[in-house]
């Protein structure tokens, strides 16, 4: 599969919406309905889950996640990191529905003064800032990715791991970036998932399909991500 920059991921994303057709947020369902389904897999027992979301579309990715989640009759938290007045429509779309669902508990946080504990078997899922990110984390998001990473909890990321931009980060500070045991990258692998300096970052990196019309927009890429069955299933077949 070809691993696509930051910038064709958002030209892909929206392709798709105009010529599918299908809207950002039914978009947004179907990543979410993805990532929870490889939740849902992981061999480890927790306690409960903890959502920490900003207020972009990974965030709203992080809210539908949530939502579906308490239908599963777990224990869900939700920590919203209001680091900006307004959230997208997304996000804002998905966070009325979860309030409104009424089984979450929904905590928002101004300042690190007022973060929760999060109790040491929580599984907790980093949806703050994802795939668009090109500047080093500062102020309120850079305290609370460095908070996380002072937890032993597990960590799973969705898209990217908070802090880590997808394509270069040269200009990085890798100190900020969420330390992720998962990673859960839509649709496509990002090329500093794939590096041995940025990849450690990201733990165990699952891509989780969702459609996305990659070959009617046919965008070009000088970098190919082979898993092992792919890898598998062409030496079968070369043996035939």
């Amino acid at each position: 599969m070809k691993v696509l920059s930051a910038e064709q991921m958002r030209e892909l994303d929206q392709f798709t919406i105009e010529n599918e057709p299908i809207s950002s947020y039914d978009l947004m369902e179907r990543a979410a309905e993805g990532c929870l389904g490889r939740l849902l897999f992981l061999e480890k027992w927790y306690f409960s889950t903890v959502y920490v979301c900003g207020k972009g579309n990974n965030g709203g990715d992080g809210l539908a996640m949530a939502r579906m989640q308490c239908e599963e009759d777990t224990v869900v938290t939700v920590i919203v990191l209001e680091h900006t007045k307004e959230g997208s429509q997304d996000f804002a779309k998905n966070l009325y529905l979860l309030e409104e669902q009424g089984i979450a508990e929904v905590v928002h946080v101004k300042s690190m003064d007022d973060f929760p504990e999060i109790l040491p078997h929580s599984l907790i899922v980093d949806a703050i800032l994802g795939n668009g990110l090109s500047r080093p984390l500062e102020g309120f998001l850079a305290d609370v990715a460095k908070r996380l990473n002072q937890l032993s909890n597990d960590i799973v990321s969705i898209d990217m791991p908070t802090g880590l931009f997808a394509d270069d980060n040269s200009t990085c500070d890798l100190s900020l970036v969420v330390q992720a045991d998962w990673t859960f990258t839509i649709h496509t692998p990002k090329l500093s998932l794939l590096l041995p300096d940025t990849g450690s970052l990201a733990g165990q990196m699952d891509v989780i399909y969702i459609g996305l019309m990659e070959e009617e927009l046919n965008s070009s890429s000088r970098y190919e991500y082979v898993d092992v069955e792919e890898t598998s299933t062409n030496l079968l077949a070369m043996q035939f």
